[in-house]
């Protein structure tokens, strides 16, 4: 930390937030060569610059766990630094935007060549979400080996691997193949999973939840019912015990994904943490960007 009084950048909010430490209070920030180099320096401290935002929140970068970052190659993706950066996003992970296939594509353009931090979950798929079609529509896509030497090079780089039952994203293919297939590959790198849940009257929660180990994530977690979390305006019993065995749960991104009718039953009940610090998730793609931007700028949150 810069001990001195000078920055380059210093900026006072009303609220100063930091989820690492619990501190929530009125401060400042001073930032010398474009990074963070005190937190509420002494009041006679100087700076290049000053902002002064007395009611605005001043947060650190925000963590989307589940987007589709991409500059190409993905039916779903965004820039990430058009897209993120702007709404206070620093560190974003992609959703299985690419597979083994085009995973040396995704790396040199998209994670190498944004500002933004970029992670990935990789697609079970090995063609990610380069096509018309669903990932998961094709069993002989689900390539447990190719998988697994994606993650051999790609490293830190891909923190986990997404695999989405939904009808959508399956298509014609069976989803207890594809997550026995995903789970083979994260045992195998020991991996999380990053998983969308097959809707409850084609195969129970209860089922696709027990097969779910410790620190595995369930995103679109707050879709409509009969679909998400929530049945008759009560969080599932099954939901709480995959939570309980350690389970994680995240927002999930906009349009049908998400309602806000899900989340107010659930958020009194607070049974349900994602990661901490917290992550947001972006609405991202043309479709989600029409639909709800996810409460990552203020004007957005908290839903209607």
């Amino acid at each position: 930390m810069n001990t001195s009084s000078s920055f380059d950048l210093l900026v006072r909010a009303g609220r100063v937030v930091c989820p690492q430490t619990g501190r929530d209070a009125p401060g400042s920030v001073g930032i010398s060569n474009g990074l963070i180099s005190a937190v509420d320096p002494p009041p006679e401290s100087t700076a290049e610059q000053t902002l002064d935002f007395p009611d605005a929140v001043l947060l650190p970068g925000l963590v989307d766990l589940h987007a589709h970052p991409a500059c190409s190659g993905s039916k779903y993706g965004v820039d990430p630094d058009r897209e993120f950066l702007p709404r206070g996003v620093t560190t974003v992970l992609s959703q299985g935007d690419a597979g083994a296939d085009n995973w040396a594509h995704y790396r040199a353009e998209t994670i190498e060549g944004s500002r933004t931090r970029v992670r990935m979950a990789i697609s079970i798929s090995r063609h990610g979400e380069s096509t018309d079609r669903p990932c998961l529509d094709d069993l002989d896509w689900l390539d447990v080996d190719a998988c697994v030497q994606a993650i051999s090079d790609g490293g830190p780089l891909i923190w986990g691997i997404a695999v989405n039952c939904s009808r959508a994203s399956a298509g014609a293919g069976d989803p207890r193949m594809a997550l026995d297939l995903a789970l083979e590959a994260a045992r195998s790198t020991d991996r999380p999973l990053l998983f969308g849940l097959r809707e409850d009257e084609d195969w129970a929660f209860a089922e696709q939840l027990e097969l779910l180990r410790p620190g595995d994530v369930v995103t679109y977690t707050f879709r409509r019912e009969p679909h998400g979390i929530v049945a008759g305006g009560r969080v599932r019993p099954e939901v709480k015990a995959a939570r309980e065995k350690g389970v994680l749960f995240d927002v999930g991104h906009g349009m049908t994904s998400w309602t806000s009718a899900s989340w107010k039953r659930h958020s009194p009940r607070a049974s349900l943490p994602t990661r901490s610090p917290p992550t947001s998730t972006n609405a991202t793609s043309t479709a989600h960007r029409n639909t709800i931007c996810l409460g990552r700028c203020p004007s957005c949150w908290p839903p209607a």
